[in-house]
């Protein structure tokens, strides 16, 4: 087994139920959608591990708030951090300063260009929407989070 393979099996394995389940409550969607972006959440998470030394990934879409529950329950997030990673995965708003100099669409490009390679399949787009051309924020969905640039590198 790679390190890679490692990485996203371990983040796969990785127990959320209660967390999942609060997030359901939070958000009052069907436990169906909250198992994809449960789905979702822990391949992106794996890819912040794997993707180490690199700046991060952007994020955006309706995945990043289960981040933001998950987060919430620090313990298991930094037993998920150190079991995948051995490092804590941060989570970097995006400001003002931060996109002007980061460069969060290039992150969030780079990221679905890795996506497809490491899973051999496009990103979904309907939880993964691509960024549209004319500079308004995200094309076909109302869940985007463009304050959010993503996970960063230690």
């Amino acid at each position: 087994m790679t390190a890679s393979t490692e990485i996203i099996s371990q983040a796969m394995a990785f127990p959320m139920g209660h967390i999942v389940s609060k997030y359901i409550d939070e958000e009052a969607i069907p436990s169906s959608v909250a198992a994809e972006h449960e789905k979702e959440l822990k391949r992106f998470l794996a890819m912040c591990a794997m993707n180490r030394g690199k700046k991060g990934y952007g994020m955006r879409g309706p995945v990043d708030q289960l981040w933001h529950t998950f987060i919430t329950h620090t313990r298991d997030y930094q037993e998920f951090c150190d079991t995948i990673g051995g490092r804590f995965i941060h989570h970097i708003p995006e400001t003002k300063e931060v996109s002007a100099t980061e460069g969060s669409r290039g992150k969030y490009d780079q990221f679905l260009s890795d996506y497809e390679k490491v899973f051999g399949e496009v990103a979904p787009t309907h939880l993964w929407p691509r960024i549209s051309d004319d500079k308004s924020g995200c094309a076909g969905d109302s869940g985007c989070s463009p304050s959010c640039k993503g996970c960063g590198s230690d």
